[in-house]
């Protein structure tokens, strides 16, 4: 399934929404997302456990400002 289809299913579904394109969101969230890897590597000695549940947190966001910055322009 292209990123186009996933997003006409799911739109006509009803699950997910038209948002605009926001560069300042895109930008908050690709940092946080840096900011997260940086504290996952600290955390790795300590606990592994935190450390993949912050990196995985860190992906989420990466992943969300990617699909922000992919919308179709109006």
């Amino acid at each position: 399934m292209t990123f186009n289809d996933f997003i006409i299913k799911y739109s006509e579904q009803g699950l997910i929404k038209q948002q605009g394109r926001n560069f300042t969101a895109i930008e908050n969230l690709i940092s946080r997302s840096y900011k997260e890897i940086r504290v996952a590597q600290t955390n790795i000695p300590i606990d592994e456990g935190i450390a993949f549940t912050i990196a995985y947190t860190a992906m989420l966001h990466a992943s969300r400002a990617l699909m922000l910055l992919k919308l179709p322009t109006a």
